[in-house]
């Protein structure tokens, strides 16, 4: 593999710890399967068009 072609990046799972963040804003990260759902619903709306097509 050639220098700089950036598959290095993707050599162990990509793991994301939302915890420093939760405690600093007094938040939760969304989880991923409310995200996938509101992701999809969004892109369903766009796709049926306007109102009343």
């Amino acid at each position: 593999m050639r220098a700089g072609s950036g598959s290095q990046q993707f050599d162990r799972p990509f793991v994301v710890d939302s915890s420093a963040y939760e405690t600093a804003f007094t938040v939760r990260a969304t989880p991923l399967e409310e995200q996938l759902a509101a992701t999809v619903a969004w892109w369903r709306e766009r796709l049926r068009g306007p109102a009343g097509r």
